[in-house]
């Protein structure tokens, strides 16, 4: 891909994005940033809402920085609004909705799992369960167990035939996490041992990490 600077850029960041999920969060951030130069030099705009943006607020939640991850993602949606790209709104929609919702405010969040459930297509199986992930965690945390229980499972159930272990191991962590607020603790950590299995087989360090994480709370 030498000399064609989208491919270039694609392989770096998504480089990033992998270097993140191991741990390794300076090596992801120069990756990413050497993305950006290369997106920028081009004009590459709707690359560098889309999946750049993704890529590099993805590597930020791993880290930890929920609000470095919204600020790069609220970018993504008003300049994907701005120039009418609705492939890549949804899924950039649902990240930011995780990105507030991990930051607490579950009603903000809302708003953006709404825009995104109006633009995702039915066959867009990457938003479809990641927006139903959210709006699970969400609704449990407003009360509403049952229709929490059923979007967190219906998460699950759109990721599983895939090959897709990211979303797979979200999706399945989405579902121990209603689960634990819904009163189920053995059901919750038989999902976040499955998501624990996923994030290994991937080689998720951080996701495997925060998984065993919350199964330790609920053995206490």
């Amino acid at each position: 891909a030498q000399g064609d600077r989208k491919a270039m850029s694609a392989a770096l960041f998504s480089w990033g994005n992998l270097e993140a999920m191991r741990g390794r969060f300076d090596e992801a951030r120069q990756l990413i940033a050497q993305a950006r130069s290369m997106v920028e030099e081009v004009a590459l705009t709707v690359w560098s809402a889309g999946p750049l943006t993704e890529m590099s607020a993805l590597a930020e939640l791993w880290a930890g920085d929920a609000a470095a991850a919204e600020r790069e993602l609220r970018w993504g949606v008003r300049t994907l609004q701005r120039t009418g790209e609705f492939a890549w709104l949804p899924t950039i929609a649902g990240i930011l909705a995780q990105a507030i919702y991990v930051q607490g405010r579950y009603e903000e969040a809302d708003a953006f799992v709404r825009l995104g459930e109006g633009i995702a297509g039915s066959d867009d199986t990457y938003s479809q369960g990641l927006l139903r992930c959210v709006r699970s965690k969400i609704s449990v945390r407003e009360g509403d167990v049952e229709g929490a229980l059923r979007m967190a499972r219906e998460a699950v159930a759109i990721a599983e035939p895939t090959d897709f272990l990211f979303l797979q191991s979200f999706v399945l962590d989405g579902l121990g996490e209603v689960l634990h607020i819904a009163g189920l603790p053995e059901e919750a950590d038989a999902a976040l041992a499955g998501a624990v299995r996923l994030c290994a087989q991937k080689g998720f360090v951080v996701g495997a990490r925060q998984a065993r994480g919350r199964r330790r709370k609920l053995a206490l």
